[in-house]
């Protein structure tokens, strides 16, 4: 069944007496007499698919969150008759074409054809969708996203209509208007009622254009369309608006249109006398409208948000705005017909009420300062294109037990960090800043910097918060904690593998070339550290924690007149003359590297005065040719010493003494990765240009030019061939 695959024990009858642990079996008469479900989800399964596979039909055939690889064969189409889940695994390769073909003869159409759920999400396929075939008329979730399918959105033909679609994180591009239009006119055009498309999630695309009127139309049915992340420009609200002139949307669309470049609302037909029906709603009036409607739309943060288009209705405009559907538009609550007085009796004495009053006006002074310092950060924000999410205050302190012990994750040089559950049981870190000088503009703009630095390697600003002098930011929770934990932790159940320290290395050298290089303006990132280091549920590595982080405006390098960083990590250049180039980030990285190969500290007090830098002593044991010697017993036990070596290698290049001679973290990351060819150019490049420093590298005692230069072309090998085949374990 699965080439490559753990065994999984299959002795006996599946069924009788007992069913073997995977499987579920039915009968009648007391007796079991056939496989109904196969669930071999999250086994540890790796492996393909290969091609004598015979089974009959199942109603659910569940292989999700397991290692297996390779192309997804046609014939699973003829297994399962219920669910298909084959998420979370490592499948490549075009999607099967029994989803795509809409020309698929009679014939050749799956026995799986009433299948109504089907699951390829978080694998690695590719290739355009085109089309979705009409051979699942009782289809109700078809779920592909992060994959890497390209090309338009893909349509449904014949009688598939999904009730769930989530094309999301993908690579699709183009419009959304065919694929609502067709649906639309089927429904229109059905003889009897249908199954309709209630959830589409097209979020994090290359989606652009228009976003259409159709979704708003109360024969499509839509409940949730989940558009962030995407290229729109404009969105066509016409129906919508309409709806609120006549007093109130009905529909239960969910929209969210964040992080897309709007620049225009589009409004059809009576422009202005739909507009000036729009304004002419009081604030009261428009929040009650609002306030009452089922569904929602959000999409702040873009160039209509501060245009002067609907300014008038300013509710309104705050309402579509906002950074998320759960913040506050109407920051001050409505004076309605409904409030009451509240009258004070001639019968309170005059202390009590004094006392009353004295009272009443603190809480108002405090309210009033509060107000201020919101209507300072919206002053702020109105400034910039793109604006972070802001939280509520006691949201996040409800979130965090009150910022309890108990979920704080660990604190550092800016402040600690809590994990918050959410009513919605999202989880996510709030960092609590202690106390600074810093003003609030200045905390604003770096927000906004980060909050538009976005990479797979670099933890993700989800927002932040203010609340008097407290200002706490908000960012996605990494499950595994960071690498101080992962290598020494107390509570370490377990020792990491090479194919995960290996991962670990290649996802920090990538999040720091992208802040290098690929980032306008690029970052120094100054403290480099395990503490910095998150890793996911996937053990990837993001690189977290900017407090420290310098922006470069195409200069060179710059002076810092305060050294921050952490002793051990700091190069030579920055520590005694304050120099800051992307080398400093380079070098920090290369004793990163020494620390999670070794498994030790970079500065051990209880080691011998040769052992206590771990660079010094990773230098010397190069010098006496065991350099591997130094990696952790459990990789000396399980990995080859070319490889650990290779690895330790590339590290000593990066923590040289001359800044000028280190890589750049691109050429780390060619190295890393295994392109040998533009790898070797790059090291045959290093070698000439750095002759000083691999003399010092490579020198011994004993050692003369010509046997120094054979050492090196040795190196050279060593570093390239070993990554060629072994960076499969890691990515």
């Amino acid at each position: 069944m699965l080439a490559g695959s753990r065994q999984i024990d299959t002795s006996g009858d599946p069924c009788e007496p007992v069913p073997w642990f995977w499987v579920t079996c039915t009968g009648d008469g007391g007796y079991f007499t056939h496989i109904s479900e196969i669930n071999l989800g999250n086994q540890g399964l790796d492996g393909s698919f290969t091609n004598d596979l015979s089974f009959s039909s199942y109603n659910v055939f569940d292989l999700s969150n397991n290692s297996l690889h390779g192309a997804v064969p046609s014939f699973l189409g003829n297994i399962a008759t219920f669910k298909l889940d084959l998420s979370s695994n490592n499948f490549s390769g075009p999607i099967p074409i029994f989803i795509v073909d809409p020309t698929l003869p009679e014939s050749e159409v799956p026995s799986g054809s009433q299948i109504q759920f089907l699951n390829l999400s978080s694998n690695s396929m590719s290739g355009n969708l085109t089309d979705i075939s009409g051979n699942f008329p009782y289809l109700k979730a078809l779920n592909l996203s992060g994959n890497h399918f390209s090309g338009p959105v893909p349509l449904f033909y014949g009688n598939t209509t999904p009730e769930v679609i989530d094309l999301s994180s993908n690579c699709l591009s183009g419009g959304i208007s065919e694929l609502l239009m067709m649906i639309n006119f089927r429904i229109k055009t059905s003889p009897g009622p249908r199954q309709s498309l209630k959830t589409l999630r097209l979020g994090d695309n290359n989606l652009s254009g228009t976003v259409p009127d159709e979704i708003w139309s109360s024969e499509l049915q839509l409940e949730t369309v989940d558009l962030y992340s995407n290229n729109f420009t404009a969105v066509d609200l016409t129906t919508w608006f309409q709806s609120l002139v006549a007093g109130g949307f009905s529909g239960k669309q969910k929209v969210n249109l964040l992080n897309n470049p709007i620049e225009r609302v589009i409004i059809r037909d009576d422009i202005v006398n739909l507009k000036s029906g729009l304004e002419s709603k009081t604030d009261v009036e428009m929040w009650n409208i609002l306030s009452n409607s089922e569904g929602y739309i959000v999409f702040g943060g873009n160039k209509w948000c501060n245009s002067s288009d609907l300014s008038r209705a300013r509710i309104l405009k705050n309402y579509l705005c906002r950074p998320s559907e759960n913040d506050d538009y109407y920051s001050v609550p409505p004076k309605g017909p409904d409030n009451t007085s509240i009258i004070i009796g001639g019968a309170v004495s005059g202390s009590v009420f004094l006392v009353i009053a004295s009272i009443l006006l603190i809480f108002l002074g405090r309210m009033w300062r509060r107000v201020k310092d919101l209507r300072q950060l919206q002053a702020e924000l109105e400034k910039e294109d793109v604006r972070p999410p802001f939280y509520k205050y006691e949201e996040l302190r409800a979130a965090t037990k009150n910022f309890s012990d108990e979920n704080e994750l660990g604190r550092g040089g800016f402040g600690a960090v809590y994990k918050a559950e959410l009513t919605d049981r999202s989880i996510l870190a709030v960092k609590l800043l202690f106390p600074t000088e810093q003003s609030m503009t200045d905390f604003l703009k770096e927000t906004v910097v980060i909050t538009g630095i976005k990479h797979r390697h670099l933890i993700q600003l989800k927002g932040c918060c203010v609340r008097d002098k407290k200002r706490m930011l908000v960012y996605e929770f990494a499950e595994n904690g960071n690498l101080v934990q992962a290598l020494w932790g107390n509570e370490r159940s377990f020792i990491l593998t090479w194919a995960q320290r290996l991962k670990i290395c290649i996802g920090v050298a990538k999040g720091l070339s992208y802040l290098h290089e690929e980032l306008q303006p690029r970052i120094i990132h100054r403290d480099i550290k395990p503490h910095n280091i998150l890793l996911d549920k996937d053990w990837n590595a993001k690189i977290a924690d900017f407090g420290l982080a310098r922006t470069m405006q195409g200069d060179e390098w710059t002076q810092a007149t305060t050294i921050g960083g952490t002793m051990g990590y700091v190069s030579p250049e920055y520590s005694t003359e304050g120099l800051i180039t992307e080398k400093l980030d380079v070098y920090s990285y290369g004793i990163l590297v020494l620390e999670i190969v070794s498994g030790r500290k970079c500065l051990d007090p209880s080691a011998s005065a040769e052992e206590f830098y771990l660079r010094n002593w990773a230098f010397k044991l190069h010098r006496e040719s065991c350099l591997s010697s130094m990696a952790e017993k459990t990789l000396i036990e399980s990995v080859p010493a070319q490889e650990i070596e290779s690895l330790l290698k590339i590290a000593l290049l990066c923590v040289q003494e001359t800044h000028e001679k280190r890589p750049s973290m691109s050429e780390v990351v060619i190295m890393l990765t295994g392109n040998s060819s533009l790898a070797t150019d790059i090291m045959n490049e290093l070698c000439e240009q750095q002759q000083v420093s691999y003399d010092g590298l490579f020198e011994t005692s004993t050692t003369n030019e010509v046997n120094g230069t054979e050492e090196k072309e040795k190196y050279v090998l060593l570093a390239l061939t070993s990554f060629s085949h072994t960076n499969s374990r890691a990515e």
